[in-house]
């Protein structure tokens, strides 16, 4: 909701999923363009466009290498 925007819960939550990997991964995200930004600030990169609906709409593809050592 945009009254939660702009919080870091979104951020919280991103990085909580991601802290539960283990190992050498790429994360892949096919995003809202108006979340482009965000996952920009988490680290993320543009690699491709996805076109969407309607015709000539196009999604932002973004990923992020991500490297988590094994937890004890």
């Amino acid at each position: 909701l945009p009254k939660y925007m702009g919080r870091g819960y979104g951020g919280l939550l991103l990085s909580k999923a991601l802290s539960t990997l283990s190992g050498e991964k790429t994360i892949s995200v096919v995003a809202d363009p108006n979340a482009e930004p965000f996952y920009q600030k988490q680290g993320f990169r543009t690699i491709d466009q996805i076109e969407s609906f309607p015709k000539g709409r196009f999604l932002p593809l973004m990923e992020k290498s991500i490297l988590q050592t094994e937890k004890n």
